[in-house]
C-alpha cells in the first residue's frame, strides 16, 4: 500500500506544478499551500495527505484505508484543478 501512497504523492506534486505553471503563465514558484487554496482544497486536508505520503516514503506502516484515502484525495485534487484551470 505504501507504493500506492507514494505514487499518489508524486502525481499530486506533478499536478500542482502544472497548476502553478498555469496560474503564473510559466514555471512558477507559488507555494503548495497557496496552490491547494487556488483549486479549492483546504490546506489542512492537503497537509494530512502530505503527512501520509511522507509516512509511506519513510517506510512507516501504511494500511489499505490510507491508500484509499490518498487515491480519493488525488481524484478530488485533479477534479478541482480541472474545474479551476481546465
Amino acid at each position: 500500500y505504501a507504493v500506492v501512497v507514494e505514487h499518489a504523492g508524486a502525481l499530486a506534486r506533478r499536478l500542482l506544478r502544472q497548476v502553478a505553471a498555469e496560474a503564473e503563465g510559466g514555471e512558477a514558484s507559488v507555494p503548495t499551500s497557496v496552490l491547494t487554496v487556488l483549486v479549492g482544497v483546504e490546506p489542512p486536508r492537503y497537509l494530512a495527505f502530505e503527512r501520509l505520503v511522507r509516512r509511506a516514503e519513510t517506510g512507516s506502516p501504511v494500511r489499505e484505508a490510507d491508500a484509499l484515502r490518498a487515491y480519493a484525495f488525488l481524484v478530488e485534487l485533479r477534479t478541482r484543478a480541472d474545474a479551476s484551470f481546465g
